[in-house]
């Protein structure tokens, strides 16, 4: 049997709802690039508690990779020398091999997807294919929009707090607000915010007085904490997940957009919208079409920032199910190389 895999198996795991949705990008356009079938498990994913993917969305163009057949694709993870583990590949192990295929510019031509050009121009397509929101989206975001009142014309604007600062230094609020006077939308003087901080509108409020500042953010937030939400309870973790979907789907729909390359979230609405409105505040302020591949387009059009997430620890696992622990059975009465692959079986799986 070929030892050349014809398969990728993608684990979304503890980092941030943007963080995880950039990378998803990078390994479906990977995937598609070497033909391979494209298998995702998204039951570990902190953003979904006791809902799932098309709860939020519609259908995905992947298959879930489910609870019994995920424990199968380890333990065979693990028997790489078997001629029977060389048929699929894992995120965790190629990691490195899609970052350099997909990180960085470069062209795609997969005639069969309809995409043609950069990294950029193939994960907005891909990222426009699956965000397509499922009917109790939907409704949160019409829902949202009657409470704000957003029926004018309106800029969009993030600022992440939180636990970002250990990453990147924050941005004033002052160079925010010079690139939305930048935007040269004419009289548009209503701001959607998108914050984990409610002191940001309180100063933004305070600062800049001759503009409205909507959000969505609550008046006792203080900062978003990754390790915090991934320890909240499942209905809490999707109430917020269905939050920064609403909030999303309102930036994308505002005549501009500001914010910055740091965020993944600024990534997302990047691609989203495409460049001709989307706004910077850190280097080039616009990202004019055609820049994509220069220094300057590369603040924003580079879809990960080089970093790993660890998988969750302490995360429970359930009982195999009967049909595993009869497979392991026979595998140990027949001897030999099955007994061997029973063992492994047997540490990955509580029997």
């Amino acid at each position: 049997m070929s030892s050349r895999p014809t398969s990728l198996v993608w684990w979304m795991g503890g980092s941030g709802f943007g963080s995880q949705l950039n990378l998803l990008l990078m390994g479906y356009l990977y995937a598609l690039d070497r033909g391979w079938a494209f298998r995702v498990r998204t039951s570990d994913w902190p953003a979904l508690g006791h809902l799932t993917w098309t709860d939020f969305f519609a259908e995905p163009p992947w298959q879930e990779c489910g609870t019994a057949e995920w424990r199968v694709r380890l333990l065979v993870d693990k028997f790489r020398w078997m001629p029977l583990g060389g048929r699929q590949a894992f995120s965790s192990r190629i990691y490195s091999q899609v970052w350099a295929r997909c990180r960085d510019e470069q062209e795609f031509s997969l005639p069969d997807q309809g995409i043609h050009g950069t990294t950029f121009v193939a994960c907005q397509l891909l990222f426009r294919r699956i965000w397509q929101l499922s009917p109790r989206s939907l409704d949160a975001v019409e829902q949202e929009k009657r409470r704000l009142g957003l029926s004018e014309p309106y800029i969009a604007i993030h600022v992440r707090r939180g636990d970002k600062a250990s990453e990147a230094p924050p941005v004033a609020l002052e160079q925010y607000m010079e690139r939305v006077a930048d935007c040269d939308m004419g009289e548009i003087r209503t701001c959607y915010v998108m914050t984990d901080d409610h002191a940001v509108v309180s100063r933004l409020r305070a600062g800049w007085p001759s503009y409205t500042f909507l959000t969505s953010c609550p008046p006792e937030a203080g900062g978003h904490e990754q390790a915090t939400f991934n320890e909240l309870p499942a209905d809490v973790r999707d109430m917020r997940t269905l939050a920064i979907i609403t909030e999303l789907s309102l930036a994308f729909a505002g005549e501009a957009f500001v914010g910055t390359f740091s965020s993944n979230i600024g990534r997302l609405v990047a691609l989203y919208r495409g460049v001709e409105t989307t706004y910077s505040v850190q280097g080039d302020l616009q990202l004019p079409p055609g820049r994509q591949v220069d220094d300057g387009g590369r603040r924003w059009v580079t879809m990960a920032k080089g970093q790993l997430f660890k998988r969750r620890r302490n995360v429970p696992v359930p009982p195999a199910p009967f049909i595993v622990v009869r497979w392991y059975r026979r595998l140990i009465r027949r001897g030999g190389w099955a007994a061997t692959l029973a063992e492994g079986l047997r540490t990955r799986v509580p029997l």
